[in-house]
């Protein structure tokens, strides 16, 4: 009787334990001092792996403050929701010690960044790598590109108006560059709230990782020295009725 050959057994493939992967950044992170936010890599095991960008603490972050101009103010739903965790976000970078990208959609027609911002702005000093002005909806501009090259950005979290415009566009360049992209819905909004929701569910679809600034803050906290975290606990503290105003009004 005639027999079949044994089917071949499917090669072995070793999948990483997400564990291992941690405690490897982790180590890395531990590598570095509070001025080391900026300059740190991702291990490479050789291995392929499975743990995707929403597994990942945010590396070599920055902020994007988009169109939050003073044109906007009684156009967009919650305005000040969005200027109020901008401010808090640049504070959280002087903390955290990460850059901060401001953009001005046509400025000359739409205004400048709100006043509220600029105190935040100058106490950070050189961290504010600067406002670009731009006529594109997306904030990935080649003057903002080259700064990203510069500074070895591998993660950019964003926030501003409107969330289905320029929100949006500026999200799908950044993954489409290949970078690690957070959006917080605390710090983003439209003219018309309805898009609001849509516009994040297409992004998360297309690989956004969709977080709060509290979250994103303490995310980056995870391994870090007291001073740094008695700064961002500092922050925390005297914005928490904010925060929770906020978020309320998601």
């Amino acid at each position: 009787m005639h027999q079949s050959p044994p089917s071949a057994s499917p090669p072995h493939i070793s999948i990483p334990n997400p564990r291992t992967l941690e405690r490897e950044t982790l180590q890395h992170y531990r590598s570095f001092s509070q001025s080391g936010l900026n300059s740190v890599a991702i291990p490479n095991s050789g291995q392929a792996t499975t743990t995707s960008a929403a597994l990942r603490h945010p590396l070599n972050p920055a902020l994007f403050l988009c169109d939050i101009q003073e044109g906007l103010r009684n156009k967009v739903y919650k305005f000040s929701s969005v200027v109020n965790t901008a401010v808090r976000m640049v504070q959280y970078a002087g903390a955290l010690n990460f850059p901060v990208f401001v953009a001005e959609q046509k400025p000359s027609v739409v205004g400048r960044t709100v006043s509220e911002l600029s105190g935040p702005l100058r106490t950070v000093g050189p961290l504010h790598v600067g406002t670009f002005t731009k006529n594109t909806f997306s904030m990935v501009t080649p003057g903002v590109q080259s700064e990203l090259d510069r500074l070895g950005i591998q993660s950019v979290i964003v926030l501003g108006v409107e969330s289905h415009i320029s929100i949006f566009q500026t999200v799908l360049e950044l993954l489409r560059r290949g970078l690690n992209v957070y959006v917080l819905p605390d710090g983003i909004s439209s003219q018309n709230k309805e898009e609001i929701g849509l516009a994040l569910d297409r992004m998360k679809q297309a690989g956004a990782i969709i977080t709060s600034s509290e979250c994103i803050a303490f995310e980056m906290l995870w391994d870090t020295d007291k001073s740094v975290s008695d700064s961002v606990y500092a922050v925390n503290k005297s914005t928490k009725a904010i925060t929770a105003a906020c978020l309320r009004n998601l």
